[in-house]
């Protein structure tokens, strides 16, 4: 427990049982009210008690939120360990279960939430993503670099010294995202690359232009009141590239309820969601399909720690080699976001929290990109059967139950100032009666700054995640995955059509890869191949040597020998090449390439290989 707070009590305290029997004494009074009533003794009472708990845990057994009592208790235990800032506190806004009252739906909980936080300034702070990324470094949690700052105004000569830094580095140094601080779901973020500066003409003037745009503009009425408060501002960071190309970074939503992660979501949208919208903050193009769920598997029974193992569900049923390779490094990283998200759920007290990360690069490896206090997106379990079900209604109850299990609560600044944060609101409040200095108008008008200030640790005074949370967060934990290019994650739509992994035998095409490409039939080709090759360099000579593809490849020698003669329409340019009928391979008329659609590809087809590249 690193912040100098008391550290939670383990098993056996009075507090950790007394909500418990305070509740069975409570039913026990209520039930003894009903017989006597209705003329029945005492002890005829005391010996209906058992019947009456075994009912109980029957109707608990059949609620719809699908919890039983064993898969219940691990989270209401996290709840009575819970250390919770009076920040999150919304107690006086939830039903009383007591009485009988209704559980709050997770919508209807997630408006409480976001109703309650006007004024909190941890939540304020959460939602800033200067100051976040500020109070999470000294977390010593992995976040994107910022590369410029500002609130309120975009200087354009600070932006120009920022150009001039980029002009003096390597073109990769344009690979930059310019991104609101106060705005979500995407709303005025640019994507800039060293193609895109120098086409669009991009400078400091044209920068300040976009910022000033967006200055002016506050969070959507559908957003927290924490957020709708925040100060505008603007940051330019690095442009994070997953290997696994879905043409946007890779990014896992992990939801931590009462400091334990429950779930991580892989989130494309819902269904009957417009192409291209951001249904429920999707970070691409709807496909709901592709929505991927881990869900938390405890490997012992009422207990939860590191070795828990995460279930992957989804409904994504075509196949997509990209697809699977994402879920395959979501996989990997689970683990280690599931510890990272819950060091910064403790760290500031938040009973809910979700930490998104971006997974795939070989640069940056995994990092953090924001936290949301409140979630708009779904959540899925497997059900009885194969079904999926609503997880929504679970989440909702271990909130609610476990607001009133949670006794252990602080101010605000026994979490945040441990983590160097010093100030009593975010922004100053209106000056008081005899501070006669200050002018009339500053009330009405937006303060420079926040009032709440982060100090910038050294390395040696910050705190750190477990080491094997760093190393499955170093780019050397996926060392071993192969880049794949945005033709290589799409799903074929119709029987016939081949992804485009499926047509190279080395597992993809590199991004800069100029080569030979040699066409493999394994059975005999009844139609023809067309293929369009998209050329960002300068092109090959019209012809290769030939390529002799592995036997990974699927190539059977000899298969072809009594193949008529046949012709490859190629679709760059429109070209034709032929092959001989004893050939076991068919060259193709060599391409430079950065990526490959393949427009109709008959089965016959399984190997679209690249050999040396030809100087």
């Amino acid at each position: 427990w690193p912040w100098n707070l008391p550290a939670p009590l383990k098993g056996g305290s009075q507090w950790q049982r007394r909500p418990k029997v305070e509740e069975r004494e409570h039913v026990e009074e209520r039930e003894d009210e009903e017989e006597a009533e209705e003329g029945e003794d005492e002890e005829e009472g005391d010996d209906d008690e058992s019947s009456s708990c075994s009912s109980s845990s029957e109707e608990e057994e059949t609620v719809p939120d699908g919890l039983t009592p064993e898969e219940l208790e691990p989270w209401l235990q996290a709840a009575r360990e819970f250390h919770m800032s009076t920040d999150f506190d919304i107690s006086d806004d939830l039903p009383d279960l007591k009485s009988g009252e209704r559980l709050l739906r997770l919508s209807e909980l997630m408006d409480t939430m976001k109703a309650e936080s006007k004024g909190k300034r941890t939540i304020q702070v959460l939602g800033d993503k200067i100051l976040l990324g500020k109070l999470l470094s000294n977390l010593g949690v992995p976040q994107m670099p910022v590369l410029y700052a500002t609130y309120n105004e975009a200087k354009v000569a600070d932006l120009q010294d920022f150009v001039d830094t980029l002009a003096n580095g390597r073109p990769e140094a344009f690979d930059l995202v310019v991104k609101p601080t106060h705005l979500s779901n995407g709303t005025g973020a640019l994507f800039l690359s060293a193609d895109t500066w120098r086409s669009r003409g991009y400078g400091a003037q044209k920068l300040a232009s976009h910022m000033d745009t967006y200055l002016v503009q506050r969070a959507a009425d559908t957003e927290s009141e924490a957020l709708r408060s925040l100060l505008p501002g603007f940051l330019i960071q690095p442009r994070y590239r997953s290997c696994i190309s879905f043409g946007a970074p890779l990014e896992m939503r992990v939801v931590t309820l009462w400091g334990k992660a429950r779930v991580g979501v892989w989130w494309w949208g819902r269904p009957n969601a417009a192409s291209g919208s951001v249904a429920g903050g999707a970070s691409t193009g709807s496909a709901p399909q592709r929505t991927t769920w881990l869900l938390r598997q405890a490997v012992r029974p009422g207990c939860f720690s590191e070795d828990d193992g995460w279930e992957i569900i989804h409904q994504h049923k075509g196949h997509n080699p990209g697809f699977d390779a994402a879920v395959e490094l979501f996989r990997r990283a689970m683990p280690a976001m599931a510890i990272a998200a819950e060091a910064i759920a403790t760290a500031v007290g938040a009973p809910f929290l979700r930490s998104d990360f971006f997974v795939g690069s070989g640069r940056w490896g995994v990092r953090l990109n924001e936290v949301a206090y409140g979630s708009g997106i779904d959540y899925r379990r497997k059900g009885s059967g194969a079904e999926l079900v609503d997880d929504g209604p679970a989440i909702a109850r271990i909130l609610q139950e476990g607001h009133a299990l949670c006794k252990q609560r602080y101010k605000p600044e026994y979490f945040l100032a441990p983590l160097g944060a010093d100030g009593t609101s975010y922004v100053a409040g209106p000056p008081e009666w005899w501070e006669w200095w200050k002018s009339e108008d500053d009330d009405n008008s937006d303060p420079a700054e926040p009032s709440i200030e982060i100090a910038d640790w050294p390395e040696a005074r910050r705190h750190k995640l477990a080491n094997w949370v760093l190393r499955d967060f170093s780019p050397a934990a996926i060392a071993d995955v192969k880049p794949m290019v945005v033709t290589g994650c799409q799903t074929p739509r119709r029987r016939g059509h081949h992804s485009v992994q499926r047509l190279f035998s080395n597992g993809g095409l590199a991004t800069q890869h100029t080569g030979v490409f040699t066409l493999v039939p394994v059975l005999p080709v009844s139609s023809a191949v067309t293929v369009t090759a998209v050329s960002a360099t300068a092109a090959l000579p019209a012809r290769g040597p030939p390529f002799a593809p592995p036997a990974a490849a699927g190539c059977v020698s000899g298969q072809h020998a009594r193949t008529p003669l046949r012709h490859t329409r190629v679709g760059s340019k429109g070209g034709c090449c032929s092959s001989a009928a004893t050939s076991a391979t068919t060259h193709m008329a060599a391409v430079s390439a950065t990526s490959v659609a393949v427009a109709s590809v008959p089965p016959s087809v399984t190997a679209f290989a690249a050999s040396a590249p030809v100087a």
